[in-house]
């Protein structure tokens, strides 16, 4: 997706976003008409539901650009003091909720065009299951229609195409975890007391918590076979877990501080280091006596057992660091990027991630500096194989990135002195409203065009108040 610099190329785009708008509810109301609940839906042809799934496609990818060129010119103004760096976080956390949503309309929009085009349909052969998906990618040649497929790669790939795209809130973690992983690491002294790997001091229990080194996701029983493979180690037990006291779970959860191992010539590897990638918090106290961010800079962890956290999932987590301080522009990102491009930190080989959703999780947002995603990649990535094709990890992708600006958000919420309950009842009202409004556009797709009106002028607004800043 090219990134938008011109000013006039910007106003074409909110421009051509408002026509596609009006266009796509116009076809709809054509293709898929409103009627009463005692009537019969009328009959359509698979021609004009395959126009209206086009013209979605090329609206949702608009959409996704014009959100994505609204956060560049918040951050913009952030950098020229323009906009206090609170508020422009904010925007961008909200319009991170719009990209998704676009995304999953791209999704949706691709899987009909799919269906009505009836491409590369393969049949899913398992134990006890057989059916038709019809996979939507230029990428996979039509000479596989018909192929058999694992029952666990079928499995995996099943929830993209019949569940509601990735929507939900990420699963609760277990209610044991903290146990379990206390229990995993030997992390307690059986008097109130709880390890802390990074620190390598004892805290109160109160005062630390199990940290997930990868998210939990909706989509818990297929998005980390896709992501890991099927024979990887479960997400949900201890091993995708490290004892942190609550400051530095804050900051791990924000993707301020990364675990990298301790020598990257190690294997298998069983010492890690804290590495902080966010400089604005090396001077933050992480205990009360004074002890800062900068102590723990390449300060190897400390465990008191033989257990250790999966490798894989430190370097997933890694590469989402990565991709996350780049896309938000953080300072000193250029200076990171190149530490670790000087000084691969993860030992060759290991087959961590599959390579295109890897490939995906880095362009998702923006083009992908391609020179040092290979560099991750080599040694690094695996493919099975039945590939994905490039949408079906594109979407993988997205509710991967989801489940990973949710906690985010969670951890700036406590930061912030919030209850994360009451915030994510208020998450919760917003996301029904626009639940609502997506409904009412599969159902109806009537836009109300005083909205609509608002909308542009607020659109308007974003960019005059950019060029007056210019």
């Amino acid at each position: 997706m090219a990134a938008l610099t011109r000013l006039a190329d910007i106003e074409a785009a909110f421009t051509r976003v408002r026509q596609l708008r009006k266009e796509y509810a116009a076809l709809k109301r054509k293709v898929e008409p409103r009627v009463e609940p005692d009537e019969e839906q009328l009959e359509t042809t698979p021609k004009a539901k395959l126009q209206l799934a086009k013209l979605g496609i090329d609206l949702a990818s608009q959409e996704k650009q014009v959100i994505r060129t609204g956060q560049r010119l918040a951050i913009h103004l952030m950098h020229k003091g323009d906009m206090a760096p609170e508020t422009a976080m904010r925007y961008i956390r909200r319009q991170d909720k719009c990209y998704f949503s676009a995304g999953g309309d791209l999704w949706r929009h691709k899987k009909k065009k799919a269906h009505y085009e009836d491409s590369n349909t393969e049949r899913v052969l398992g134990s006890s299951y057989c059916g038709l998906i019809q996979r939507p990618s230029t990428s996979i040649p039509r000479y596989i229609n018909l192929i058999p497929i694992p029952h666990a790669v079928m499995e995996s790939i099943l929830p993209l195409y019949t569940r509601s795209d990735g929507r939900e809130r990420p699963q609760r973690r277990p209610l044991a975890f903290l146990k379990d992983a206390t229990d995993y690491y030997s992390g307690s002294d059986g008097n109130g007391r709880v390890w802390c790997h990074a620190s390598g001091m004892w805290y109160l229990d109160k005062d630390i918590d199990a940290a997930h080194i990868v998210p939990f996701f909706a989509d818990i029983d297929c998005i980390p076979a896709m992501l890991f493979g099927d024979r990887a180690e479960s997400v949900e037990r201890a091993g995708n877990a490290l004892l942190l006291a609550d400051q530095i779970k804050s900051w791990y959860d924000r993707y301020y501080i990364v675990i990298v191992p301790a020598d990257a010539a190690e294997t298998p590897i069983r010492r890690w280091r804290t590495d902080v990638v966010c400089p604005a918090i090396k001077n933050s106290p992480y205990t009360s006596n004074g002890d800062n961010a900068s102590a723990l800079d390449g300060k190897e962890l400390t465990f008191l057992n033989d257990k250790r956290p999966v490798p894989r999932f430190l370097y997933f987590r890694f590469i989402i660091a990565l991709v996350r301080i780049k896309r938000l522009d953080r300072s000193g990102w250029r200076e990171v990027w190149a530490k670790y491009h000087s000084h691969r930190p993860f030992p060759t080989p290991g087959k961590y991630i599959r390579t295109s959703v890897l490939l995906a999780l880095s362009s998702h947002f923006d083009a992908p500096d391609t020179y040092l995603i290979d560099s991750w990649i080599h040694g690094h990535g695996f493919e099975t194989p039945l590939e994905l094709t490039d949408d079906e990890a594109m979407e993988v992708a997205r509710r991967i990135h989801m489940a990973v600006e949710y906690t985010a958000s969670q951890a700036e919420k406590r930061d912030e002195g919030g209850n994360e309950d009451e915030d994510e009842d208020e998450d919760e009202d917003e996301d029904d409203e626009d639940d609502e409004d997506d409904e009412d556009d599969e159902d109806d797709d009537e836009d109300d065009e005083d909205d609509e009106d608002d909308e542009d002028d607020d659109e308007d607004n974003y960019v005059n108040e950019d060029e007056d800043q210019e």
